[in-house]
């Protein structure tokens, strides 16, 4: 409810006419004002007001602020988190740039681990972004944001190469798992830690990931990072010249891409499909000609 609302109500609450409210303080067309929000009353008006209406309207108007700012905060963070759906890291830089005060008063845990993965995504600054995510402090932090920081702190060691540090901050981060912890965050978890996982040539416990979240997407009817995870299984099973479980596993990848409108995996998945069958195509000629 907003100020002028409050004093009309508070005002009708005590019995009181608008002339009645204003007498001594100002004019009643100024209540008239005040009541539908036309006007923001003064601090020497205020005062009066509240003696009047046994309240304190500067403290109920600093509230109001504050409700007001942590609103607009709130849908801040909606709006970079479909963007980070998207992985649109350019559309999240113009949020951030665009609200850049709201976001500094903020000065909230959420914020900078947005700055962490601009500096790397956009940036392409891997050292930036660890330092940025090293500034949280995951012990004042939500379970569910520890994770999505451990991940992501694990995403850049394993993109930059560093396997085994990035096997420690993803295998943190599973310890963290809980029934708070949202399926979302999990499954991002699990498959990131499963591509580095099968980049040490560790195929099995890699798997064991993959297959881990998707039984976990699918008892939670989410298919965040489904099609992710059914590429990189169509991937491990190529591997393991399992060619018929890949072929399934990318043609569910490409079909959940497709839902997801992102054209670009969708195309990824099309083609190491061609290979698979390129391939099977090649072995059944060879066998033929021997």
């Amino acid at each position: 409810m907003d100020i002028g609302s409050n004093i009309k109500k508070m005002r009708k609450d005590l019995d009181l006419t608008q002339a009645q409210l204003a007498e001594n303080i100002c004019a009643q067309t100024m209540i008239s004002k005040i009541e539908n929000n036309e006007i923001t009353p003064n601090n020497r008006i205020l005062e009066k007001l509240s003696k009047k209406l046994n309240v304190d309207l500067i403290d109920l108007i600093d509230r109001e602020k504050e409700k007001n700012a942590d609103e607009k905060t709130k849908n801040l963070k909606d709006m970079i988190d479909i963007s980070l759906i998207k992985r649109d890291y350019e559309m999240i830089n113009l949020i951030i740039q665009s609200n850049i005060e709201t976001i500094e008063e903020n000065n909230s845990p959420y914020f900078r681990w947005i700055r962490g993965l601009l500096y790397y995504y956009k940036e392409d600054n891997p050292k930036k972004a660890i330092q940025e995510f090293n500034k949280l402090d995951t012990t004042d932090l939500s379970a569910d944001f520890t994770v999505d920081v451990l991940c992501s702190i694990g995403i850049v060691y394993y993109e930059t190469e560093n396997l085994e540090k990035a096997c420690k901050y993803f295998d943190m981060g599973l310890n963290w798992f809980s029934n708070k912890i949202e399926t979302r965050s999990k499954v991002k978890l699990l498959l990131n830690y499963s591509l580095c996982l099968e980049s040490l040539d560790k195929d099995k416990k890699a798997l064991d990931l993959i297959f881990q979240g998707i039984e976990l997407s699918k008892k939670n009817s989410s298919i965040f990072g489904l099609g992710d995870l059914y590429y990189h299984k169509g991937y491990m099973m190529n591997k393991l010249k399992q060619y018929e479980e890949a072929i399934k596993s990318y043609k569910i990848a490409n079909s959940l891409f497709e839902i997801q409108e992102n054209s670009r995996f969708s195309v990824m998945a099309n083609l190491r499909l061609e290979e698979i069958l390129k391939n099977k195509e090649t072995v059944k000629d060879e066998k033929d000609y021997a």
